[in-house]
């Protein structure tokens, strides 16, 4: 049973979102061929760490202290270590705009 695709974006609406903005990011910064979501999810995978330091720095995420990496992994993955050493104020990075857009949305 093939499985329909229900919507597709339009391509304007595709190049105003933030996750666009951000393939444009890494592959201008690490000159990397990525052109969709998959490609950049596999990317990540082999990069994690990478991927989530160019992520934080993305997303303007501010710390109060960085940590060294973003993953320590383990051969067992319930025990990686995320963001170890990194201190930051959660609600501080909600509340950084300085305007009218919501902080957070709950439902």
């Amino acid at each position: 049973m093939a499985i329909e695709k229900l919507w597709t974006p339009h391509n304007d609406y595709i190049k105003q979102s933030h996750l666009y903005h951000f393939i444009c990011t890494v592959t201008e910064k690490y000159g990397l061929d990525i052109d969709s979501y998959n490609d950049l999810h596999n990317w990540s995978i082999h990069n994690l760490d990478l991927f989530w330091k160019e992520f934080t720095d993305f997303a303007s995420i501010y710390w109060h202290k960085k940590p060294k990496q973003a993953v320590y992994l383990d051969k067992d993955i319930r025990k990686a270590r995320w963001f170890e050493g990194g201190l930051l104020n959660f609600s501080e990075n909600l509340l950084s705009r300085n305007d009218e857009h919501d902080a957070l949305i709950s439902v």
